[in-house]
């Protein structure tokens, strides 16, 4: 099992545990989401640390 983040047009991060992809997103599209992409949470982690450098550096320079 992985944990998988369905990111939707209203700007949520709803988490899911499944065995596949393709499943999160019939299960979110079932729920009434309008979704953008299913990404793992390892993923949703990593870009978000990643932005926070970003905001860092940005600080920083400013």
């Amino acid at each position: 099992m992985t944990d998988y983040i369905a990111q939707t047009s209203d700007n949520r991060n709803i988490s899911y545990l499944d065995d596949e992809e393709a499943s999160v997103w019939r299960r979110a599209k079932a729920a009434g989401m309008r979704v953008i992409r299913v990404i793992t949470l390892k993923q949703w982690q990593l870009e978000l640390l990643n932005a926070e450098s970003h905001t860092a550096v940005e600080e920083r320079i400013a």
